[in-house]
């Protein structure tokens, strides 16, 4: 699951626009068509499954991190800023964008538009990028 994602994010042309290489990243990690969907369904699974099964955790937590320092690092790219408290701060709050995001896209019948979803992250890479110093 964490491979297949890294898989495509790897293979993103890298873009010279920070702000649509961060959303282009993203949406790898949402669930937005059939694929997709399922690494999302097998997370939550991971989740719910972990208190029972201690030798999930590891895979679990994992995943959590690896999306994480992702986060952190787009962080970085958007504000041209090394990591601190408030790049930190940030990128805890994108990561927590994109779970919530996503939980809502499964949540949505498939055919549903996700247009929504993608504005809402657009929007907010554009908040971030504007925060070049505080």
């Amino acid at each position: 699951m964490v491979q297949r994602a890294t898989d495509r994010i790897v293979a993103l042309p890298s873009a010279g626009d920070a702000q649509q290489y961060a959303l282009d990243v993203l949406m790898q990690l949402l669930p937005l068509d059939p694929h997709r969907r399922a690494e999302l369904e097998v997370n939550i699974a991971l989740v719910a499954e972990a208190p029972a099964l201690p030798e999930l955790v590891t895979i679990r937590n994992h995943a959590y991190q690896q999306l994480g320092e992702g986060c952190t690092r787009l962080v970085e790219l958007l504000t041209g800023r090394p990591r601190d408290e408030h790049i930190l701060h940030q990128a805890r709050r994108l990561h927590a964008l994109i779970d919530g995001l996503a939980l809502h896209l499964l949540m949505q019948f498939p055919s549903e538009d996700s247009v929504w979803a993608i504005e809402i992250l657009r929007e907010e890479l554009a908040r971030i990028a504007s925060e070049t110093s505080a």
